[in-house]
């Protein structure tokens, strides 16, 4: 399932490929929604809806490989989110963070399909992220500033 995943994901990375993937994905077998709906967002076509307009994007629009380094499976993503669950109060005390993250992404075995299928695995499982709803910079080492933050 891992290697078909990179596959696909390097395949969708060619934009000529994601026309040609709009009918199946949009199907009820799917997600069963108009072309026009997916179309728009794989191309970076935003409406940003409640009259804001609409945005064009070619720099920042939905990315599946990127030479590897979008699906590499990585812990500060997940301490992000278990940050995340407790800044918002859906937990109310601090996860053991690197025990549920460690549980859960089976890197190990990422890593082995990756290597197989020669897709190169960043090192950057534990980089500080930059979030681009509000420009923070969560440190993956210090999830408590993450909690704190208003």
């Amino acid at each position: 399932m891992i290697g078909a995943i990179l596959k696909a994901g390097k395949w969708l990375d060619d934009l000529d490929n994601r026309r040609k993937a709009i009918p199946t994905i949009c199907g009820p077998a799917y997600i069963n929604t108009p072309q026009r709906n997916v179309e728009s967002r794989l191309f970076g076509h935003y409406d940003l809806g409640d009259g804001l307009g609409t945005r064009t994007s070619t720099d920042d629009r939905v990315a599946f490989f990127q030479n590897g380094a979008v699906p590499a499976l990585r812990r500060s993503h997940v301490l992000w989110f278990l940050a995340q669950y407790q800044r918002l109060g859906l937990v109310k005390q601090a996860p053991d963070y690197h025990r549920i993250a460690d549980g859960i992404l089976m890197r190990d075995l990422y890593n082995g399909v990756a290597e197989k299928e020669g897709v190169p695995v960043p090192d950057d499982d534990m980089a500080p992220i930059r979030i681009k709803l509000d420009g923070a910079l969560f440190d993956p080492s210090k999830p408590a500033e993450e909690v704190k933050r208003s």
